[in-house]
């Protein structure tokens, strides 16, 4: 039986430049996966519950401190993690090993194994936190000792695609973290809202420096506002502006002016109807 789930490893910094291109991203979402998976397969093979079958990237973030009384920002690296339960004998397995496997089956598998993932993590941090900051040394290190991708060290085996992770990895990774989707979905939210909420000080900000005020009725009368059509908004131009020449007293002879702005409204008039037919 093959488990799966989605979990957050949240990698904490003190300050820095974090996440400057694209490529960057790449390179910490697929290093970070491939030290999970060799930290979890190490952890499962200790627990003998269950065996790995992948670790993947999903997706990688940013999570930027905007308290200014507060140091650090965070990268948050989202990851599939798939295992698979063996089919043991009953006979070669402890009482407790049997539980577990039966509650996998009992339909809380999803829940209770991103548990286990969060707490295997959690539990072996400062060595994940030590083999993502010395990613780069270790590679380099292995690379000038000839190891290749065929020796099955997960450092030969990342680093024989050349991917390196930024210094600020080695000079300001201060503690690494497991957690669930939805906590840093939540956190995710907060961070675009402000960055929204900025934006729109921004505007303000900009459009005020122009000196620029609205009548005071905005403020008192202002009681709706809707989308319409530019067609829509026409027609009723020249209703309005109908309205108003009919006004006029009839002594008074039309000007060009109002003849010419007559025969436009009744051309564009005209194209409405022509169109809607």
């Amino acid at each position: 039986k093959v488990l799966s789930t989605i979990v957050a490893l949240v990698l904490k910094f003190d300050g820095g430049d974090l996440l400057e291109g694209g490529e960057e991203a790449a390179a910490i979402g697929t290093v970070t996966a491939a030290v999970l998976a060799s930290e979890l397969e190490q952890r499962f093979a200790m627990d003998g519950t269950m065996e790995l079958n992948s670790v993947d990237s999903r997706d990688v973030f940013l999570l930027k401190n905007e308290d200014a009384n507060v140091a650090g920002n965070e990268i948050s690296v989202v990851m599939d993690v798939k295992a698979l339960i063996p089919n043991f004998d009953t006979n070669d397995v402890t009482r407790r090993l049997q539980k577990t496997l039966t509650d996998f089956d009992s339909g809380i598998d999803s829940t209770a194994f991103n548990d286990i993932i969060q707490d295997s993590i959690n539990r072996d941090s400062a060595k994940i936190e030590r083999n993502l900051k010395d990613f780069n040394l270790r590679c380099r290190e292995q690379q000038s000792s000839g190891l290749t991708a065929e020796d099955g060290d997960v450092f030969s085996t990342v680093c024989s695609e050349n991917l390196v992770l930024p210094d600020y990895f080695e000079t300001s990774l201060t503690e690494i973290e497991a957690k669930s989707v939805s906590e840093v979905d939540s956190l995710k939210c907060e961070v675009e809202s402000r960055r929204l909420e900025s934006i729109e000080t921004t505007s303000f900000s900009t459009v005020c420096s122009e000196n620029l005020v609205l009548p005071d009725y905005f403020e008192t009368s202002l009681t709706e506002i809707e989308a319409k059509s530019v067609s829509e908004v026409d027609n009723l131009k020249c209703e309005v502006e109908s309205r108003r020449l009919e006004s006029i007293e009839t002594t008074s002879s039309s000007t060009p002016v109002q003849v010419a702005y007559f025969v436009y409204c009744l051309v564009l008039m005209l194209g409405i109807m022509f169109m809607s037919i």
